[in-house]
């Protein structure tokens, strides 16, 4: 995001936040202060933790970011099951060239989200968080050229929702 405001002139920065707005606006009708708050995220070059009910539009928020920013959504639905390796990604033995191969997680994406976080073990939680800070854990692995990713690094904009304890 920050990437895509360096090069504008202060006009141009503005008409563009105001095109991401109505973008958004027509996607999360009656959401104005969460758009902004999302808006603010993603120029703190920051990650978003959302915590509501049940069908209140966070998954539709978040394909709704990763069009508005002309990137892929990845979507990891958190469950007891759910390894770090099936997150980050992992080498797999390829028998006919005799070298490993890197197949990546769902974390190679423009916008992650991970959806019921509470619901995953605390070793997929810890993984999550630390993915979050600058010192990511991810080796840094060549992928395909046709990969948003060319070497491992962190989504451009997280969206991690949560289910409330009570429910």
């Amino acid at each position: 995001m920050n990437a895509m405001m360096e090069n504008r002139t202060q006009a141009e920065a503005t008409d563009y936040l105001a095109s991401l707005r109505q973008q958004f606006g027509r996607v999360l009708l009656g959401k104005s202060q969460q758009i902004e708050l999302v808006i603010a995220c993603l120029l703190a070059h920051g990650h978003l933790r959302l915590d509501d009910l049940p069908g209140t539009g966070k998954t539709t928020l978040a394909k709704a970011l990763a069009e508005c920013l002309g990137g892929r959504l990845a979507r990891i639905q958190c469950t007891p099951d759910l390894l770090p390796t099936d997150v980050t990604g992992f080498n797999l033995f390829n028998q006919k060239t005799r070298e490993f191969e890197f197949h990546p997680g769902r974390v190679f994406a423009d916008v992650l989200l991970a959806d019921e976080l509470n619901r995953t073990t605390p070793r997929t939680t810890e993984l999550l968080a630390s993915m979050l800070s600058p010192n990511s854990p991810l080796p840094s692995k060549k992928l395909p050229s046709n990969t948003t990713f060319k070497t491992a690094s962190l989504p451009t904009s997280s969206v991690l929702a949560e289910a409330p304890d009570w429910l």
